[in-house]
């Protein structure tokens, strides 16, 4: 049991190249706040996350009336989020606004989607501006096809994200390796470092010795 409990515990937490999170949330017009109970790799180049819906479920209220839930899953895209971005870690995707339907027509559901990498490796998922609008819904006899006001929502979903190559601090120019180009930028680069300086290798705010021998240290493939 002892084994079995520490195996699960390492596929939990060690970060590797991929993972999927089960992310199952619901909101009644609340900010969602998700964090993943694992991680990935700290130290990728590259990380890919989509959001794929497998469930969703509607409360509705309709002449100060609630009905449901209702399965609504066919309302709802089944991928909700796919997108890029550039490592190490802590790393932040491209916030996304999610909506149905397509306007012009009334809002059913909308929110804002922000994704992003802890330095840990473990994913964070923040959904907020959350917006429950109306919808036509046939609540049967006596009542029929009518517009109803959406009150709670939940979804049953997966996180998917893999990671990709190795981040480099001293591969300055991206090209995948650490050669002759990069020594030179750090060469030009020498001295006090304001603001955005990708030839200060170690962050410290100088481009100096330190910087130097990690760029020798790393040369070649990246």
């Amino acid at each position: 049991m002892m084994l079995t409990q520490t195996l699960l515990l390492g596929v939990l937490f060690a970060g590797g190249d991929a993972a999927n999170w089960p992310m199952n949330v619901s909101s009644g017009g609340e900010n969602i706040y998700w964090q993943s109970p694992g991680t990935v790799r700290d130290d990728g180049a590259t990380y890919f996350c989509s959001i794929t819906v497998q469930y969703a479920e509607a409360t509705v209220e309709y002449a100060g009336i609630e009905f449901g839930p209702f399965d609504v899953s066919d309302q709802i895209p089944g991928e909700v989020y796919n997108d890029l971005t550039e490592g190490p870690c802590p790393a932040t995707f491209p916030a996304t606004q999610f909506v149905t339907p397509e306007p012009p027509g009334p809002v059913t559901l909308a929110f804002d989607l922000y994704t992003g990498i802890l330095e840990s490796g473990q994913c964070s998922i923040v959904i907020n501006n959350v917006v429950l609008g109306t919808a036509g819904y046939d609540l049967g006899w006596p009542f029929g096809w009518v517009t109803v006001d959406v009150v709670h929502m939940s979804f049953e979903s997966t996180v998917h994200m893999n990671v990709s190559g190795t981040w480099c601090a001293s591969d300055i120019d991206g090209s995948g390796s650490v050669d002759t180009t990069d020594l030179l930028a750090v060469l030009a680069g020498w001295g006090d470092c304001a603001g955005d300086c990708p030839a200060d290798i170690s962050g410290d705010g100088f481009v100096d010795v330190t910087d130097l021998l990690q760029l020798i240290a790393d040369f070649g493939a990246c």
